[in-house]
């Protein structure tokens, strides 16, 4: 369990590293640091804290990557199991977008 925790904090701070925030809006600023905060509460173990900012964080910006691994790894933890597939395939369809833009990015600046 530990390890899925250890992978889901790579994989959000890989998504931070990984989001162009060069000249957010208000809403995404928002967005973001709720994610953060949400992040920092899961990597305290306090999972159903961590389940609030997730969750606002998507509705401000329903394509934020981080926010999604986030939240789907403070349902798989509480033992929200519907909740946690349905936010993991929601996560898995972000990071393939995310994936996909970076591909076409790198094709690009070749």
């Amino acid at each position: 369990m530990v390890g899925a925790l250890v992978i889901g904090a790579l994989l959000i701070g890989a998504g931070f590293l990984l989001t162009d925030s060069s000249d957010p809006d208000a809403g995404l600023k928002e967005a973001l640091a709720l994610t953060e905060e949400g992040t920092t509460l899961l990597q305290s173990y306090r999972f159903q804290d961590s389940v609030e900012p997730l969750e606002m964080a998507l509705e401000l910006d329903p394509t934020l990557p981080e926010a999604a691994i986030g939240l789907a790894t403070a349902y798989q933890r509480l033992g929200h199991k519907e909740q946690f597939l349905e936010t993991l395939a929601l996560a898995d369809s972000l990071t393939a977008a995310l994936q996909d833009r970076l591909e076409l990015e790198r094709y690009v600046t070749q």
